[in-house]
């Protein structure tokens, strides 16, 4: 990156690289495990409205996690940072440009899966084999031309995993798969929504004390209300959180 040091380069991609996208594959990690098993359910599947009601499913409990989780990086990155990296709490920054990355890969691994689990399995690289140059160029205008840094690496990772997964729901689209539950999408959305503006209150709250009570404190009562807004929009059954609760 040009005019800065090599030392402080060296830095801004160790802090990408070891702390956000550590805490950006802790939700990845769900999704990755859902994109893996809904595979076989899938190729097992004998009818179109089976493929998509599996489809569908699946897709609604990966947004259940990595809507909110994308939400809590953008807006609570500090605490999160703060919470769980004490001893060199710097990143915060990086982490709320980054968090969209959560998202959209999730989504790019979970729409490569259902394509694999109809047997398109060159779709993907295909997607891939598009993205990939689009994403050298990004990173060329982005850090060399407009010195971006890297929020440059940021943005061009982010064109990338977004393009592919453009191409791959083209592609289901073509298939008669519609992915997108909108109506289950908007309460997930609305639900988050109340859970940072509750965050936003539990840390106005306890200004003053320790990042590490905070931080603590916002999780439990934000999964708390994520969970009991939900329950209410009927999302998911009170049930069925209990029972993976006790899981």
């Amino acid at each position: 990156m040009r005019h800065y040091p090599d030392r402080l380069t060296s830095k801004l991609f160790g802090i990408f690289s070891g702390k956000v996208m550590t805490l950006i594959h802790v939700p990845l990690t769900f999704s990755l495990s859902m994109a893996v098993s809904i595979i076989s359910y899938i190729s097992s599947a004998k009818t179109l409205p089976e493929k998509k009601q599996i489809t569908s499913k699946g897709l609604d409990y990966m947004f259940l996690v990595n809507i909110p989780c994308t939400a809590a990086f953008v807006f609570f990155p500090e605490t999160i940072i703060n919470l769980v990296f004490f001893n060199t709490p710097t990143g915060s920054e990086i982490l709320k440009h980054s968090a969209p990355l959560a998202l959209v890969v999730s989504l790019v691994q979970f729409s490569t899966s259902v394509l694999q689990g109809l047997g398109k399995f060159l779709v993907p690289v295909k997607s891939l084999l598009v993205a990939i140059p689009i994403k050298i160029v990004c990173m060329f205008v982005f850090i060399v031309v407009y010195n971006l840094n890297i929020d440059g690496c940021i943005l061009a990772n982010l064109i990338c995993y977004t393009v592919t997964f453009v191409m791959n729901f083209l592609e289901l689209r073509n298939q008669v798969i519609n992915i997108l539950n909108l109506n289950k999408l908007f309460y997930i959305g609305v639900s988050s929504v109340i859970m940072v503006i509750t965050g936003r209150l539990i840390l106005n709250m306890l200004t003053g004390y320790s990042f590490v009570l905070q931080g603590s404190i916002l999780i439990v009562c934000c999964i708390a209300v994520y969970a009991v807004f939900l329950s209410i929009f009927g999302v998911v059954k009170l049930s069925t959180i209990k029972q993976l609760i006790m899981r």
